[in-house]
């Protein structure tokens, strides 16, 4: 049965994950941390968890956007600290990259925090692109529109 959020079935965006493509062999997600409505970070990580536990042995890409992320979603910086520590403790081994889009002036100082939890593999499968998001999406194989 597929995971269903009980936040997120009230209010779709609450965590802002999601799930851009699919096919039998990789899933792609989309995330935008400053368009999420709710930054509770248990609930973020219970989705999250809940979400990706239903990979199986297909590969993923995380899309990171960084649209309009200002001071205040800097300032929920545990809930960055936590996906990276779920990300690399369960759901590395799937994982092919991180593409973060949209990089603003607080991106090297997010990637310097959160990278002491990340493990140095997951690190390496990080990418900034300063591509229009839809230009990411497309080098990916997704069709649609952002």
């Amino acid at each position: 049965m597929p995971f269903i959020c009980k936040i997120c079935q009230q209010c779709p965006n609450s965590h802002s994950l999601v799930k851009l493509d699919e096919n039998e062999e990789q899933i792609i997600y989309y995330t935008c941390p400053s368009s999420a409505t709710n930054n509770n970070t248990a609930g973020i990580v219970t989705h999250y968890n809940g979400e990706l536990s239903e990979l199986g042995k297909k590969k993923w890409i995380w899309i990171l956007d960084l649209k309009g992320f200002k001071m205040k979603n800097f300032m929920e910086i545990g809930n960055g600290i936590a996906l990276a520590k779920l990300i690399t403790k369960k759901y590395s081994e799937n994982l092919q990259k991180i593409i973060v889009v949209n990089p603003n002036s607080f991106t090297s100082a997010i990637f310097k925090i959160v990278s002491p939890f990340l493990s140095e593999s997951v690190r390496n499968m990080v990418v900034f692109s300063n591509q229009p998001f839809k230009n990411v999406v497309s080098e990916n194989g997704v069709s649609c529109q952002g």
